[in-house]
């Protein structure tokens, strides 16, 4: 996982770890994990940051699955 795209993503549409978290449903250390490949991202969490990043399906391959 690309962790530092993922935070450029969430700084450009204005996300900390608490809203994120939030819009996921999940708790803020259950996304640090994540975002620190401590766990996995499920594919449900992937699709709605998809959506919330309005990324192309290349920058979502690239992010999360290199």
């Amino acid at each position: 996982m690309m962790k530092k795209e993922l935070r450029a993503a969430m700084a450009k549409y204005g996300d900390t770890y608490k809203t994120l978290a939030k819009a996921l449903g999940i708790t803020i250390p259950a996304l640090s994990h994540k975002v620190n490949e401590q766990r996995p991202f499920k594919q449900k969490e992937i699709s709605i940051m998809i959506d919330r990043y309005e990324l192309s399906g290349d920058d979502a391959i690239r992010i999360f699955f290199t």
